[in-house]
This record gives structure tokens, C-alpha cells and sequence, in this order.
């Protein structure tokens, strides 16, 4: 896989156990750089003054880390550029919004 430095990547350690159903939400605007592959049908002119921003509408938010030894339960929504320190539990339908310290147990939105 080549290095990329222009998009955020998604890092998981050693014997981790990701439940069903667990997204990892990468960008961290949700943008999308025009001159990028998609299967969604952007109406996209950019002869138009007013879609000038739009088109390099992605910003990076950091790598997404997981740990060695963490354990993620169904359905969590782990954020982009949150970190995971080894060992940590991550319970059912969990948020994660910020980094998550090693050997820690959280739940709800953390």
C-alpha cells in the first residue's frame, strides 16, 4: 500500500476485537477533494465562482489509532483522528469524540 500523506489513514494494533457493526468515521469534515474517485453524482461546475471553495473541501483530521489489545463493541462510532490506547474497552454503541487513554473503559459518548 503506498504512503499516503494527503489522507487520513486508519491505524489498528495487534489482537484487537472489533465488534459487528463498529464504523470508523474518517474525514474529519466529511469533505471530499473534487478531483477524487466517487460513486456519489456531484453536480460539480467549476467554471462558477461560488463552487471555488468546494473544491478542495477535505481537511485532514489526523490519523485514526487503535491500540494492542483493545476491544470495541457492536456498533460503536469511533471519530476521525481519535486515538485508542492499548488495552482499552470501548462498550456497545459507544461515541468516541476524543482520545481514549491505555487501559481505560468507556462508554457512551467519551
Amino acid at each position: 500500500m503506498p504512503d499516503r500523506s494527503d489522507v487520513d489513514k486508519l491505524i489498528i494494533g495487534s489482537f484487537c476485537s472489533i465488534g459487528s457493526g463498529v464504523s470508523f468515521i474518517m474525514a474529519g469534515n466529511q469533505g471530499h477533494q473534487s478531483e477524487w474517485i466517487s460513486t456519489f453524482p456531484f453536480h460539480f461546475m467549476p467554471e462558477f465562482e461560488i463552487f471555488q471553495d468546494a473544491k478542495n473541501g477535505y481537511e485532514a483530521a489526523g490519523d485514526t489509532v487503535v491500540g494492542n489489545d483493545v476491544w470495541i463493541g457492536s456498533e460503536a462510532m469511533i471519530m476521525a483522528g481519535v486515538k485508542i490506547g492499548h488495552g482499552a474497552i470501548i462498550g456497545s454503541r459507544a461515541l468516541v469524540t476524543k482520545d481514549v487513554e491505555p487501559y481505560t473503559i468507556v462508554g457512551g459518548s467519551p
